[in-house]
């Protein structure tokens, strides 16, 4: 098990870096903190700073000298950073520092190859330096069909007691669930699946939640307090968003392995948008 955190060093918000090594902590996992520089995105330019070795102000830079630039920017962040969380922690985690040259959708091809039982942590808050908006981090993904955990800027972690799941209840998404066991396991959560109905379908789909909740149980969540509760509302997504907020829930869970994978990923979207708090979204291939 390893957790690979997304470098957003250069973002100007505040980085989701802490949240996510304290997360590696409570996972007793090793944490990869991996920063990709994608040279299409860092051309020649003017210097506005000195290297002091090879690079004086005003000098026109190559793209090779942009890019090692960077990665020096970068390094001195990430060291100064990882050094004082790092003695915060109180723990002997393993963190991996890797500045990469590549575009992010290559490394991290390369990095889940490697590590096919990872878990990934992202900022939420798209940065136009790894994402331009939050369609391209849903998009990311969908395709690398591993849980990730998007994480709003500046995010302090707590351990997970309270998390909420949209419940698909017309597929029985037990196989994909058990790929989060790790979770499950580790924090002996209460997860709480929710469905929306209408008034007319509300006791058709209480009976469902009550039948999908003991086979959940029993296969999927043995160390985890289960329970599903039927909302009545007419939007989907402001009705769970609205649950979610009133009943003080720690994390969302969304396992998207609809039939409808459009709707799908609008919804995963749309609620990235507007939780404001961690989730994790998982879209089994």
């Amino acid at each position: 098990m390893k957790t690979i955190i997304l470098s957003d060093i250069s973002n100007s918000k505040e980085t989701i870096i802490p949240y996510g090594l304290r997360l590696a902590v409570a996972l007793e996992s090793e944490a990869d903190v991996l920063h990709v520089i994608d040279p299409r995105t860092h051309q020649g330019t003017y210097s506005s700073v000195s290297d002091s070795q090879s690079i004086s102000p005003g000098e026109t830079l190559t793209q090779a000298e942009t890019i090692k630039l960077e990665k020096h920017r970068v390094s001195n962040e990430m060291d100064k950073l990882l050094s004082s969380e790092g003695s915060r922690l109180n723990y002997p985690l393993k963190i991996n520092r890797l500045i990469v040259e590549n575009s992010l959708e290559e490394e991290l091809e390369h990095r889940f190859a490697l590590n096919p039982d990872c878990l990934v942590v992202v900022n939420a808050e798209a940065d136009e330096d790894m994402f331009e908006n939050t369609s391209e981090i849903v998009r990311l993904i969908k395709k690398a069909g591993v849980p990730v955990i998007v994480v709003p800027p500046g995010e302090k972690f707590t351990d997970i007691g309270n998390a909420l799941m949209p419940l698909n209840i017309d597929r029985n998404n037990y196989i994909s669930m058990k790929k989060l066991r790790f979770l499950f396991d580790h924090f002996r959560m209460t997860v709480n699946a929710v469905g929306v109905a209408s008034q007319n379908d509300y006791t058709e789909l209480e009976l469902k939640a009550i039948a999908w909740r003991d086979v959940a149980k029993e296969y999927v969540l043995p160390h985890s307090t289960v329970k599903t509760n039927i909302l009545e509302g007419k939007d989907f997504i402001t009705t769970v968003n609205n649950y979610f907020h009133r009943n003080n829930h720690d994390l969302l869970i969304m396992v998207n392995d609809n039939n409808d994978s459009k709707k799908a990923v609008t919804d995963t979207i749309m609620f990235l948008k507007t939780i404001h708090s961690p989730a994790l979204v998982y879209f089994p291939n």
